[in-house]
């Protein structure tokens, strides 16, 4: 049941917000964590951007639209950036565990088995079942796994994280 929920999961995130004693740093590894990756830039004006190649400085930041065309605003405007990641999903491993279990379990029960010939036996199906427990499991985790997007929000302004964190998704 848990493993079963854990699959279904998808999807993470995380928060950076500025130190206003060293607001470098923050863009620093923003500029770094963005680099190929789409951003949404939200403005403390409410208005929302999704973007590209963003570059944030202390005093503007850049990014591409959509349409492949350069916008640049103070970063004292900017709110919050997501850079959102996108990769392969985490299934795989849950795959192959959730496919080791009936071999393992044969392993367990051929070690407690009481009769000396079942042993063997038992045992040796219970390896089997592992090794192909966990090559079947391991092969449906990566198929169905799908895309995972992950989501790291840079809080640039502190006015801003009060409101702006309960819309990060």
């Amino acid at each position: 049941m848990i493993v079963a929920l854990a699959m279904l999961a998808n999807g993470c995130a995380s928060v950076c917000v500025v130190d206003p004693d060293a607001p470098d740093n923050i863009l620093r590894k923003l500029n770094a964590s963005a680099e190929g990756k789409p951003v949404r830039v939200a403005l403390l004006s409410g208005q929302r951007f999704s973007g590209t190649r963003i570059h944030a400085a202390s005093d503007s930041t850049t990014w591409f639209d959509a349409g492949d065309r350069p916008v640049a605003v103070s970063t004292a405007e900017i709110a919050k950036v997501d850079v959102v990641s996108r990769g392969r999903g985490n299934m795989v491993w849950q795959g192959v565990l959730v496919g080791a279990v009936p071999g393992a379990l044969l392993i367990g029960s051929a070690l407690t088995s009481e009769e000396q010939g079942d042993v063997d036996l038992t045992g040796l199906f219970g390896v089997v079942a592992l090794i192909g427990g966990v090559l079947v499991g391991g092969t449906l985790g990566f198929i169905l796994g799908g895309e995972e997007e992950t989501t790291t929000t840079y809080i640039l302004n502190e006015e801003s994280a009060g409101f702006l964190l309960e819309d990060t998704p």
